[in-house]
């Protein structure tokens, strides 16, 4: 551990982690850099010992010892890293399975004859570098979904929890990555978990459309891709002129009660990827009304006959506007429908959504590793399409024995009274079911991943009326890709420091500008931050940048406001917008994030119990100076305590402007101090149709 870090470390212990008090100490999850951020000493073995103590795993162990974390000269093997203090998470396969993978691979069961890529394959995807959070215990494995930090070579495994049905008593059993079962479960090590699997994990290097050539029940989608051209054109796996160099950057003190500056790695890999919604065969055939023919081979024979003219007419009536014939034109009905399909970047089942601040919510005591099994309320986010349309992923609500599925484009009406529950009344549109696997085929791709719907996804005129008719609101890191494709949002990840030209959706326009990704969950107990969904963003330096907006469902008045959590670590800005990311215009005073909510400028009043009328009229006020109290919709985390409630947490309304659906809007922030180390915050945005904000009804509070 470094001089710096170490000081570091000890801030914290003194001045205590939170959004107020915390030096930014990135533990970047990559092959150079390994955490190591226990400093206790511990009499358990490590996890080196105890696979140099285990026959079963000695294959494992040999293959360790061989693969380098890196390619530097004097790079240390897998083997001595897990050697030494970290937080690991490992699942290591057996004997037997390393032998009948190595058989099945190479012809022999002498792991020793395995090539350089393939021992790197097998030794890099079976160990998870936890980065100064908490290693993987049973007890939180997704039951169906996918780990939410990547393995050494950056790839996310899928989970499932399946019913032992060779079992005389009610058992479950874990499968890792589709066809890893875990035989033994969470032995403690000092450095970490051990779990023993009974078959190698090495996830599949096919792209995510080829693993759709190779799902016998999705013909139609297969077909699809290749004739307009998308296969040929969804390739992107990771940025390696970005990767060829080291990054490192230096970040002035968070605390501001220490201004030393320290060098601090960024994020050293830069993936890219996809991931595709794909309606199955069964549920294509449905909606167009024709049924595939195949011959012997497989071939589907009535393809140019049935199948693509039906289909053709069906895309037409949902996008009668796209008029060309070429099936590889973007104004192509076919094409249009198959590009509403694929968004930017790789989405991990376990990232569509993320519990931590919802109302009610209870995380459990363990922050960093959140409850998932008791929702009280309805959560959900916003991406954008490869071709700039917008999609809402949801999750359900329910207990912990109710089914709790993932949706995409479900728009339902919720008990937002002010006294209301916030639980789902009306649906307005079911959406489809997102299924995170598809049975026994790989999804996972190198680039990204595919996953079922169980309906048909349309961005037609009654689709965007009803998004365009509803208060949305996004966590910034759903608006970067780069955020999702890299596993970057767990929360066993306190801290991330990026480079300036990390994210494509962010410009900087001063080299000077520091990017931090701060998580509540900087320990098992966090920080008890006012942020929606746990995480934040500061931004510091002598800081101008842009950030790119998500695409309006159609066109119309919005407003847009951003989140903010005011205090004396804060600064001022100067916020711009337009269409013009090079000459945008400036919007108002600019933002003092200084103030308390209490201040005159501000004028935020405690809610009156009981008083409606009363708190109706000092939100009137509060809006009519540019904010709003934070939404009744988000807590304290295991608390009931809402934000609204909390005057250093606002909305800041930014401006009300027309926007058209087919353009790219931008927002500019520029340092109005002089001062280097003060805070720009940045957490979440609302983009509201006037339709909400100044309706017919007043907008609710949540």
């Amino acid at each position: 551990m470094n001089k710096n870090k170490f000081l570091i470390y000890c801030l914290q212990v003194l001045l205590g982690a939170g959004a107020m008090g915390l030096v930014s100490t990135s533990f970047v999850s990559c092959k150079e850099d390994v955490n190591s951020s226990n400093f206790s000493i511990s009499s358990k073995q490590s996890m080196a010992d105890f696979l140099a103590t285990t026959d079963s795993l000695s294959d494992i162990k040999s293959i360790l010892e061989r693969v380098k974390l890196g390619s530097a000269e004097g790079a240390s093997s897998i083997y001595s890293v897990v050697s030494a203090r970290g937080v690991y998470t490992l699942f290591a396969p057996s004997n037997k399975a390393v032998r009948a993978y190595t058989k099945a691979l190479i012809g022999t069961e002498d792991v020793s004859k395995l090539s350089d890529d393939q021992a790197s394959l097998i030794a890099e995807s079976c160990i998870i570098d936890n980065t100064g959070g908490a290693a993987y215990q049973s007890t939180s494995f997704p039951l169906n979904g996918t780990f939410d930090q990547a393995t050494l070579n950056g790839r996310i495994l899928a989970c499932e929890e399946r019913a032992d049905l060779e079992s005389s008593g009610a058992t479950t059993y874990f499968v890792i990555n589709g066809n890893a079962r875990v035989s033994v479960i969470d032995k403690e090590v000092s450095n970490g978990y051990v779990h023993v699997v009974d078959a190698v994990i090495a996830p599949s290097s096919s792209r995510v459309t080829e693993l759709l050539e190779q799902a016998d029940n999705m013909a139609i989608s297969q077909k699809l891709y290749e004739q307009t051209g998308l296969s040929a054109l969804l390739v992107n796996e990771r940025d390696s002129v970005y990767e060829r160099e080291p990054h490192t950057t230096t970040h002035v003190n968070l605390s501001n009660y220490d201004q030393t500056q320290f060098t601090q790695a960024s994020v050293q890999h830069r993936l890219k990827g996809y991931t595709i919604f794909v309606e199955t065969d069964e549920v294509l055939q449905n909606w167009i009304g024709a049924t595939i023919k195949r011959d012997d081979a497989g071939n589907i024979t009535n393809w140019d006959s049935e199948v693509l003219p039906a289909l053709t007419v069906k895309c037409k009536e949902a996008y009668p506007e796209a008029t060309a014939t070429d099936l590889k034109d973007p104004n192509n009905a076919v094409n249009k429908f198959l590009t509403y399909h694929v968004i930017e970047g790789r989405l991990a089942a376990g990232s569509f959504v993320r519990h931590y601040t919802e109302y009610n919510y209870q995380a459990g005591s363990d922050k960093q590793n959140p409850q998932q099994a008791n929702f009280p309320v309805d959560v959900w986010d916003y991406y954008t399409t490869i071709d700039r349309r917008l999609v809402k992923i949801s999750q359900a609500s329910g207990g912990e024995s109710d089914e709790k599925p993932y949706y995409i484009n479900r728009i339902t009406d919720h008990n937002y009274y002010i006294n209301g529950t916030g639980k789902e009344t009306t649906v307005i549109k079911r959406g489809a079911v997102i299924s995170p696997t598809n049975g026994e085929k790989v999804n996972n791709a190198i680039n990204g991943f595919y996953y079922p719907i169980d309906g048909v996804l349309l961005y037609d005129q009654s689709m965007r009326d009803a998004l365009g008719s509803e208060r949305m609101r996004f966590d910034l890191s759903t608006m970067l890709p780069e955020f999702y494709s890299n596993g970057l949002r767990s929360p066993r990840t306190p801290y991330t420091v990026f480079d300036g030209n990390y994210f494509d959706n962010i410009t900087l326009n001063s080299s000077s500008t520091d990017i931090l990704f701060l998580s509540d969950a900087t320990s098992k107990t966090g920080g008890g931050w006012s942020d929606y969904q746990g995480d934040e963003f500061i931004f510091m330096g002598a800081y101008d940048f842009v950030l790119k907006l998500p695409p309006v469902p159609k066109d119309g008045q919005y407003e847009i406001r951003m989140g903010t959590s005011n205090n004396t670590l804060r600064g001022m800005a100067q916020i711009y917008f337009g269409d013009d990311k090079t000459n945008l215009n400036p919007i108002g005073l600019p933002l003092d994030m200084r103030l308390g909510g209490t201040d005159v400028s501000i004028g935020w009043v405690a809610d009156v119990e009981n008083d409606s009328a009363t708190n109706a009229a000092n939100d009137r006020s509060m809006r009519n100076q540019g904010y709003m109290k934070a939404p009744k919709y988000m807590t304290f985390p295991n608390t009931k305590n809402t934000f609204r409630a909390s005057s250093g947490v606002l909305r800041r309304i930014i401006t009300q402007a027309y926007m058209e659906a087919d353009k790219t809007y931008y927002l500019r922030f520029k340092s109005a101090l002089r001062t280097t180390s003060a805070q720009f915050f940045v957490d979440y945005f609302e983009i509201v149709p006037r339709s909400v904000y100044n309706g017919v009804t007043s907008e609710d509070i949540w």
